[in-house]
């Protein structure tokens, strides 16, 4: 109980209203109550200078924690506080730190000798498992406790016992895993917590199948060994080989690797097979290679310069699926390999100061914590949840659909507008002042903003995403669409041209005023035409499926194209309800508007369907790998 209350980082906080929390680690919060112990600062002004805070604990005693103490440091793997049990003499070293790491600063005389049994039976099961240690320093003297090196401290320790916390899942992990799943999105699991209790926790949470089994790996004195465990409990291990069915379970696989000759190059060929030969066990075994830290610091991070070997190396990583005891520099290592093989989409969720850096590597960092892990990251979660990631994905994926559509609605707009005045000119005509303000303001401005207001669809699909602004389907998308429209104003100006009752423009021409003319049937045929076409524009290129919500939820949107829409056909069709000011002359009989009209959706259907059916039938069948 007295290195429960004392090893750890945690603060007392006071709110203005007076109520108090406890502020650091959870996992460290949740140690410290279950001690019943309770913080106090009253301490004595001589010893403020050393003196952290006082652990009263619930039997009466008072452990004295002093400011010089060796914060949890992902190299070493363990943290330790000195203290002093008040009205005892010497001081007191507290340890806690991963099992594997405090078990080699122990006495041998204090480990019990079922250390690695207990250890798996509870890591094996998914809990959490941390060890706890302490060391009775009698000669020290307090005013030498900022002397002390760590070193020094953490030798030759008493081992306690286990400390086991419940690795509960949260209840939006197994649905948000799966639904990234079968989006297509490789799921992998990167933690400093023991290979076993990892192994555990990416079954229970969907990351790997349930009857997957696990491939270890450990780093000896002359190279790498992978075995297999063939178990269903750690006790199954240490019985006598007649009363274990090892061919119940699944073969045994060992392969070795000279570490030495591997890293300066000596023998590629050889490390190739040794990595085919793992991945091919994964594949045709139903195994799952578990990584370790220090396995991937000596096999990725120390490879020597081999293209074939970093294939090899690639097909393991993205074979693989749990990382385990990964340093924070791993947990970026692993990141950048990843993204620069084959140039994948890496995303990163990360909730403490060791994820940083691989937040920061990742192309799209998330954060599920508002203190150091935020600052590296370009988004933080209040949620804190993976499903904050499905959220930014379907975010992200609806925002950079949006853009493009936008892009192409405005590019749209303006090659519309462009062909209508080139047009126009050739008749010595223009389009009027007010003709432009309708379009500019009344027309494209609503529907410009209001189709942005869409929000992300719910569900994640295979598909995704153009990722630039030019690429071939785009563009050619957008040239589709600028054809089908000229073709569309040139056909309806020529029948114009080859009607009984056409007037050129020209007839109205005034040498004498230096401008072409606005008000005659040349500009209003091809105004009340494109005017369709606007809005042809942005329900062609405004399809929702499959990275929006339905457009019919975007209330602003709706209501904008319904208003145009009925606008359109009152300057159609009902003369004595027109603006007056968009000079609309009435010289053009309503049979050849009703026919311009027809056309107007001819080609509105024509451009919908080049855009929905024939670019997509086209170009839906491209494939884009993504790496979660």
């Amino acid at each position: 109980m007295n290195c429960m209350a004392t090893c750890h980082s945690i603060q007392r906080y006071v709110k203005p209203s007076g109520e108090e929390m406890l502020i650091g680690d959870p996992m460290e919060i949740r140690m410290f109550e279950f001690t019943r112990a309770d913080f106090s600062y009253l301490i004595p002004e001589e010893e403020k200078d050393h003196v952290d805070f006082i652990a009263n604990m619930p039997d009466g005693a008072h452990i004295v924690i002093f400011k010089k103490k060796f914060e949890f440091d992902s190299d070493v793997q363990r943290m330790t506080t000195l203290a002093q049990v008040a009205g005892q003499p010497g001081l007191l070293a507290f340890v806690k730190g991963s099992p594997e790491v405090i078990k080699g600063l122990c006495r041998n005389n204090s480990l019990p000798p079922n250390y690695e049994e207990e250890l798996y039976v509870y890591a094996e099961r998914g809990f959490r498992v941390l060890a706890l240690a302490y060391r009775e320093l009698h000669e020290a003297r307090l005013e030498d406790v900022d002397n002390l090196e760590r070193r020094e401290v953490e030798s030759n320790l008493i081992f306690i016992g286990f400390l086991v916390f419940s690795n509960n899942l949260k209840p939006a992990t197994c649905g948000t895993i799966d639904r990234l799943k079968s989006a297509g999105l490789a799921i992998n699991m990167i933690t400093g917590d023991n290979p076993a209790t990892a192994f555990n926790v990416a079954k229970n949470c969907h990351i790997l199948n349930e009857n997957v089994k696990p491939l270890f790996g450990d780093v000896e004195v002359d190279g790498i060994k992978v075995w297999l465990t063939i178990r269903d409990s750690f006790q199954a291990r240490h019985q006598e080989p007649h009363s274990v069915d090892i061919e119940a379970h699944v073969s045994e696989f060992t392969a070795k690797l000279n570490l030495k000759k591997y890293q300066k190059g000596k023998c590629t060929e050889e490390a190739i097979s040794f990595i085919n030969s793992i991945v091919e066990a994964q594949i045709n075994k139903n195994l799952s290679f578990v990584f370790v830290g220090n396995v991937f610091e000596e096999l990725v991070i120390k490879a020597p310069p081999s293209r074939d070997l970093e294939l090899a190396l690639d097909r393991l990583l993205t074979r693989s699926q749990v990382y385990t005891r990964m340093q924070p520099s791993h947990k970026a290592k692993l990141v950048e390999f990843l993204q620069q093989t084959n140039e994948r989409i890496v995303a990163m969720c990360g909730d403490g100061a060791n994820d940083t850096a691989a937040l920061k590597a990742a192309y799209v960092g998330l954060s599920l914590s508002e203190a150091e892990a935020s600052i590296a990251a370009p988004f933080t979660s209040k949620i804190q949840d993976i499903s904050s990631m499905e959220t930014l994905l379907l975010e992200g994926r609806c925002c950079l659909t949006t853009n493009i559509q936008c892009f192409k609605f405005i590019a749209l707009y303006a090659m519309i507008q462009f062909a209508s005045t080139t047009i126009l000119y050739f008749f010595m005509a223009t389009l009027s002042s007010m003709q432009y303000l309708y379009i500019d303001f009344f027309t494209i401005t609503p529907l410009f903003t209001t189709m942005a207001m869409t929000g992300p669809s719910n569900k994640l699909t295979k598909r995704l995403p153009s990722d630039t602004l030019f690429d071939l389907e785009n563009m050619t998308s957008l040239i589709a669409q600028i054809l089908i429209q000229l073709l569309g104003q040139v056909i309806v100006i020529w029948m114009l041209t080859a009607s009984p009752f056409y007037i050129p423009a020209i007839t109205y021409w005034d040498p004498d005023v230096d401008d072409n003319v606005r008000k005659c049937q040349e500009t209003t045929v091809l105004f009340l035409f494109s005017s369709v076409l606007y809005l042809a524009s942005v329900l062609t290129f405004n399809n929702s499926y499959p990275f929006k919500n339905s457009n019919l939820k975007n209330l602003p949107y709706v209501t904008s194209i319904s208003v145009l829409a009925i606008n359109s056909i009152i300057m159609f069709f009902v003369q004595s309800l027109r603006i007056g000011v968009l000079e609309i002359v009435d010289s053009v009989p309503l049979d050849f508007l009703l026919i311009t009209f027809i056309g107007a959706l001819v080609i509105s259907a024509l451009m919908y369907s080049m855009e929905n059916f024939v670019i997509h039938w086209v170009f839906h069948s491209e494939k884009k790998e993504v790496i979660n």
